[in-house]
């Protein structure tokens, strides 16, 4: 998880209900998705997150990979998801992403 020492952080300092976290893919890149989901849920878990609070997305327009995912199309996502959650503020990736990874920088573009 990219964001675990951001996660630690807004737990010890927030109410535990208030926290939600979005993942827009799987990892499913080396075929491994289902782990990748195991592994996810288990860190959530680990943090004391509230078991309706994330989600995890398999959407074959976000798969996992080097080509860049349509700003759009995520922009809808994230704004269903923090619609129906009365959701304000959003933690993502920087205009770079992680090492400059397209799937990253797609998020990082359709959060604005």
């Amino acid at each position: 998880m990219f964001f675990l020492p951001t996660l630690k952080l807004l737990f010890n300092n927030k109410n535990k209900t208030e926290i939600f976290i979005l993942s827009l893919s799987n990892g499913n890149y080396y075929g491994i998705g289902k782990v990748r989901e195991k592994e996810f849920t288990k860190v959530w878990s680990y943090l004391g997150g509230h078991p309706n609070n994330y989600k995890i997305i398999d959407d074959p327009n976000m798969q996992d990979g080097w080509n860049p995912w349509n700003e759009q199309y995520v922009s809808k996502v994230l704004s269903k998801f923090c619609s129906k959650r009365n959701i304000k503020k959003i933690l993502t990736f920087d205009e770079y992403g992680v090492s400059g990874h397209p799937n990253h920088i797609s998020v990082y573009k359709g959060a604005q």
